[in-house]
C-alpha cells in the first residue's frame, strides 16, 4: 500500500515537470513569433521606401543617358562640325596629277606658307576675298603642264568654262569654271591662275578632263581658288588631295 502511494506521488511529480516544460516551450514559441512579427512589420515598412529609391535612381540614370546621347557628351546639342577629311591624292582630285602644295591658304598654311598669311611673299595681291583661301600646286615633273578638272568630295562634277578668259600680267591667264554635282545639285566655282592664255577648255566637261595648262612664261605652279556657289570661298587644301 505504501508502495502504491509512493509510485503515485512520483507520477504526479513527473506530470508537473512535463507541464512546466510545455509551458517553457510555449513561451519560447511565443517570443519567436513576436520577433518574426516585428521583422515582418519592419520589412513591410522599408520595402515601399526601397522601391521608391530604386525608381528615382532609374529615372536619373535614364535622364543622364538621354543627355549624353543628344549632346555627344559635350553639353551642347549642336556640336561643332567636323572638317572635311583630306581626300586621297588621285589624278581626278588634285588638279595636277601627283602635284605638291607649295603654299596653302591663310587658315591652312602648308610648307611654311599661307596665302596672305604665314610667309606669303606677295601681300600686295591680297586685295580680294578668294586669295585668302587659295593654294598653289606645283607638278612633280616640271615638264608636266596639264591642269585637270577635279572631283569634289569624291563625286564627278560637270564643269562649264566661264568666259571671258582673264589675261593678267606677263601674258598669264586665269581660267574659270562653274561646276554642278548632278547627284546633289551642289554648285561650285574654281579658278586656275598662272595658266597659258587661250588654253581653257570651252564648253561642258567632266572631272578628269583637262581644263587648263600652266603658262609657259616662267610659271612653275598653278594657283587654285575654290568656292561653293559663286562666292562662298573655301580653303582649297581641305577639298583637294594634293601631296604636301
Amino acid at each position: 500500500m505504501a508502495e502504491d502511494r509512493k509510485r503515485g506521488a512520483v507520477d504526479r511529480i513527473n506530470s508537473a515537470v512535463d507541464t512546466a516544460r510545455n509551458i517553457k516551450t510555449a513561451v519560447s514559441l511565443a517570443r519567436a513569433a513576436g520577433t518574426a512579427a516585428e521583422a515582418v512589420a519592419t520589412s513591410e515598412t522599408w520595402v515601399p521606401i526601397l522601391i521608391v529609391i530604386l525608381v528615382v535612381l532609374v529615372i536619373i540614370i535614364l535622364f543622364v543617358v538621354i543627355i549624353i546621347a543628344t549632346t555627344g557628351g559635350t553639353g551642347s546639342a549642336n556640336p561643332a562640325p567636323t572638317p572635311l577629311p583630306l581626300p586621297s591624292s588621285t589624278q581626278d582630285n588634285c588638279p595636277i596629277p601627283n602635284g605638291v602644295v607649295t603654299c596653302g591658304s591663310k587658315n591652312i598654311p602648308i610648307n611654311g606658307c599661307g596665302h596672305c598669311g604665314l610667309n606669303y611673299p606677295h601681300p600686295e595681291y591680297c586685295n580680294y576675298p578668294g586669295i585668302y583661301y587659295a593654294m598653289d600646286v606645283a607638278p612633280a615633273d616640271t615638264a608636266s603642264k596639264s591642269i585637270y578638272l577635279p572631283k569634289i568630295n569624291g563625286d564627278v562634277i560637270k564643269w562649264t568654262f566661264a568666259p571671258p578668259e582673264i589675261i593678267g600680267y606677263s601674258g598669264q591667264a586665269i581660267q574659270t569654271y562653274t561646276g554642278v554635282d548632278e547627284l546633289t545639285h551642289e554648285q561650285y566655282l574654281i579658278g586656275f591662275h598662272h595658266t597659258q592664255p587661250r588654253r581653257g577648255n570651252q564648253g561642258d566637261h567632266f572631272s578628269g578632263e583637262i581644263g587648263a595648262r600652266i603658262c609657259d612664261n616662267g610659271c612653275d605652279h598653278v594657283h587654285v581658288e575654290f568656292a561653293l556657289g559663286s562666292s562662298d570661298w573655301k580653303d582649297a587644301p581641305l577639298y583637294f588631295g594634293c601631296r604636301r
